[in-house]
C-alpha cells in the first residue's frame, strides 16, 4: 500500500481521513507512520497511534493555531509534574512545533498490551474489576496527596497493562492544594461508574459514602450525562462515526 508522506502539515490538514485513515508525516527529519487514528477534533487535535523513531508511539497533533502552544506547554508540565510525583505515565518522547508554524505534537511512547479501566469495568470479572477499580482510586489518592487533580478524570484515562495502571492525558493535570477541589475531583471520577457499576463505591470506599457524597455523585452524574448530550452535536471521531451509521 503506497501512502502519501507529507513534509508539510499544512498540507496534511487538507485530508479527507475517512478515505485516507494511514499517513506518513515527517518530523524533525523522522517519519511518523499512522497506522491508526485514534480521535480527531477537526481544527482542534488529531490523535494517532503509530511508529516514529523505530518506536511504537501514540502522537498528539495539536492544530489549533490558538491553543496549541500552549496545549502542547501542557501536556510537557503534567508529564513533568506526574513523574516527579513517581505516578506510572507513558514516557514522553518529544515535544516540538511542526513544520508549519504554530502547531505542535507531543508524541509518547505507546503502552502495549493495555486496557481502558473503562473497557476492563465492562467485562465479566468482577474481582478482577474490584481489584482495579481500586489500584485507580489510590491512584486518584496519590495524585491528590501530592496536590495534583487531573481536571479531565475519566476512565479512558487510566491504562491497564498486566497488574500496572497508567495514567494519561498530562495536558489535564493541574495542582492544587485545596480540598474542595481535591473532593470534587473523586467525586468526578466516581461519578464516570454506569449505575451498574456503583456497586464497586460500597466495596472498595464503602468509608467514604456519606448522605453529602452520594448526593455530590448524583448530581454529578446529571452534569456529565447533561455534557454528554452537547458533546454528541460535536463533530469528534467518536460521534462522527455514529452520526455516519
Amino acid at each position: 500500500m503506497k501512502l502519501d508522506v507529507f513534509d508539510n502539515v499544512k498540507d496534511l490538514l487538507s485530508v479527507n481521513f475517512d478515505h485516507q485513515p494511514h499517513f506518513v508525516l515527517k518530523i524533525q527529519g523522522e517519519e511518523l507512520f499512522c497506522e491508526r487514528i485514534l480521535r480527531l477534533i477537526p481544527g482542534r487535535r488529531i490523535v494517532v497511534q503509530g511508529i516514529w523513531n523505530k518506536q511504537k508511539v501514540v502522537a498528539k497533533l495539536f492544530i489549533d493555531i490558538k491553543r496549541a502552544r500552549a496545549q502542547a506547554d501542557a501536556e510537557k508540565r503534567g508529564f513533568d509534574a506526574l513523574k516527579k510525583a513517581a505516578i506510572p505515565t507513558p514516557e514522553l518522547l518529544l515535544v516540538t512545533e511542526l513544520s508549519m508554524p504554530g502547531l505542535f505534537t507531543a508524541i509518547y511512547s505507546e503502552i502495549p498490551e493495555s486496557t481502558s479501566l473503562h473497557k476492563q469495568l465492562r467485562t465479566n470479572h468482577p474481582i478482577k474489576n474490584k481489584v482495579f477499580f481500586e489500584k485507580a482510586i489510590l491512584l486518584i489518592k496519590k495524585l491528590h496527596d501530592n496536590n495534583l487533580i487531573q481536571a479531565d478524570c475519566h476512565l479512558d484515562n487510566v491504562l491497564i497493562q498486566g497488574d500496572e495502571l497508567y495514567l494519561i492525558d498530562c495536558k489535564s493535570i493541574v495542582t492544587t492544594a485545596l480540598p474542595a477541589e481535591k473532593h470534587d475531583n473523586l467525586i468526578l471520577f466516581c461519578a464516570q461508574l454506569s449505575l451498574s457499576e456503583q456497586p464497586l463505591l460500597d466495596k472498595v470506599m464503602p468509608d467514604a459514602l456519606t448522605p453529602d457524597f452520594l448526593e455530590a455523585l448524583k448530581q454529578a452524574r446529571i452534569k456529565r450525562a447533561t455534557h454528554f448530550l452537547k458533546k454528541t452535536t460535536r463533530t469528534s471521531s467518536p460521534f462522527i462515526s455514529h452520526k455516519n451509521l
